[in-house]
């Protein structure tokens, strides 16, 4: 990756396309509701963090191309937000953020990412921005919020913020990225990957279980990397400290492990005299059958003696479905085999 922030060119009115310096004029976007207000003053702050880090450590920035701020027609409001800038003829001087940082590329922001199907120029508008006089981020689109556009974090964005509760209830947000091997219901171990930016201090990872294995590596200069292999239905807590000494808190659930077996009670084979044809039946009656945990697959029979070696192979693709209770049994057949799955490939097989 290359070394410190690079920015690239952005170009607005086709008139000025061959120039380095690119003009936009302040312009708003339709109403968003309160939470997608939250997520843009989260991004704004995770982005505005991520540059910090990058010139805290004494990266080379390089400034490539610059992007002018036309605020000549902006309300009050507006030019409050750029009051600190260096303003020549009303207009701003910003730099574009290279989305290819890796901690953005890999990030799942919302805002600021150039995305397949957009125009040039939406595409050119959507992006986040930087200051070389103030250090402030941010975001060339801007957003309209009630009737009031935003193009950088205001004290009252700021104030919206509660970063505990936005964190902890919305394991989208941008900053840790976390996957799993599965999905799927399973009875075997899950493993778990989670990425923290480097520029958060005093991390810390817990299992809410002893049933699990953490490994922990140091991946490149962007994140640390937690391996967590679990065998039982958990949550894993990740705790940071922002630049802004915020405490934060993710939570991430695991709640599709199933090892428990499922439940199946039978009864001994009966014979009951069938008056209608003078014969005896043979039946077995299903006095029990469930699954608390990832439910049943299915629960099946077969008129023979099944070999407990290759049973739940044998069942996959063969096998009676039941549909009642109740297995009626031929007066020519020896043994029954009862069986049933559950979804996370637990099962239990009776012989009759």
């Amino acid at each position: 990756m290359k070394k410190g922030i690079t920015f690239s060119a952005l170009v607005v009115m086709l008139a000025i396309m061959l120039t380095l310096v690119t003009t936009a004029v302040i312009s708003g976007v339709g109403a968003i509701n309160n939470t997608t207000k939250m997520r843009f003053a989260t991004e704004l702050s995770y982005v505005q963090e991520v540059v910090n880090s990058y010139i805290d450590v004494d990266y080379e920035i390089n400034f490539d191309k610059t992007y002018n701020i036309n605020l000549s027609n902006a309300s009050q409001d507006v030019k409050l937000q750029f009051v600190n800038e260096n303003m020549v003829n009303s207009q701003v001087t910003l730099f574009e953020i290279d989305q290819n940082l890796e901690v953005l590329k890999n990030s799942d922001l919302t805002y600021g990412k150039k995305k397949i199907g957009d125009s040039q120029s939406e595409k050119d508008l959507d992006t986040f921005l930087y200051s070389a006089t103030t250090g402030r981020v941010y975001y060339a689109k801007g957003l309209e919020l009630n009737g009031k556009l935003y193009y950088t974090m205001t004290d009252e964005l700021a104030e919206k913020i509660d970063y505990d509760y936005i964190y902890e209830n919305d394991t989208n947000s941008s900053n840790i990225i976390f996957t799993k091997t599965t999905d799927e219901w399973t009875n075997s171990s899950i493993s778990c990957q989670i990425k923290v930016p480097k520029i958060y201090n005093n991390i810390n990872v817990s299992v809410s279980t002893d049933n699990k294995a953490v490994d922990y590596q140091n991946e490149g200069t962007a994140y640390y990397v937690y391996q967590i292999d679990v065998r039982q239905n958990c949550s894993i807590q990740v705790v940071y400290e922002t630049s802004r000494n915020e405490i934060v808190k993710r939570n991430f659930d695991i709640t599709n492990v199933d090892t428990i077996d499922p439940v199946l009670q039978v009864s001994n084979i009966n014979s009951i005299f069938n008056s209608q044809t003078g014969t005896m039946n043979r039946n077995v009656q299903i006095l029990e059958h469930y699954d608390n945990e990832s439910g049943i697959k299915y629960l099946k029979y077969e008129k023979t003696e099944v070999p407990m070696d290759n049973i739940k192979a044998y069942f996959l693709n063969n096998g009676i479905l039941l549909d009642s209770d109740s297995i009626t049994i031929p007066d020519d057949v020896e043994n029954v085999t009862i069986y049933i799955e559950d979804n996370a490939g637990n099962y239990v097989s009776i012989i009759k």
